[in-house]
């Protein structure tokens, strides 16, 4: 996610942060797109739109190899405002039976924005 529109982006243990501007081209250019994937791609937007107002939400994307999971979420990237802060993981098989390793790799890169957060949403 997030290769449409990257301006800089850091590594941490499989985990990347991708901050997101207009005018980069992404690595062999703009995401094709996609057939047949409307239902799933609208669901995508609504959940982008609501997140652009200060609303929170969720999605479990999952299919089989090469059902085009990947290309969903890079067309979906592709559409995100300019300085809009993404963030994505993979999953790495030995960690599997580990509770929340997915979400600790996601959220990695952000760990030293925690203290800009209202009091109320810090976990610590």
């Amino acid at each position: 996610m997030g290769h449409g529109k990257c301006i800089d982006s850091a590594h941490t243990n499989g985990a990347r942060l991708v901050r997101a501007g207009r005018g980069s081209a992404a690595p062999g250019g703009p995401p094709a797109p996609l057939r047949g994937r409307e239902r799933e791609q609208q669901t995508v937007a609504a959940l982008l739109a609501a997140a652009a107002s200060g609303t929170g939400g969720a999605l479990l994307l999952h299919g089989d190899l090469g059902s085009g999971k990947t290309a969903l979420l890079r067309a979906a990237a592709a559409t995100v405002p300019e300085g809009t802060c993404l963030l994505e993981t993979t999953g790495l098989a030995e960690e599997a039976d580990l509770p929340y390793a997915g979400l600790q790799g996601l959220l990695q890169p952000v760990t030293d924005r925690i203290a800009l957060l209202p009091r109320c949403r810090r976990a610590c």
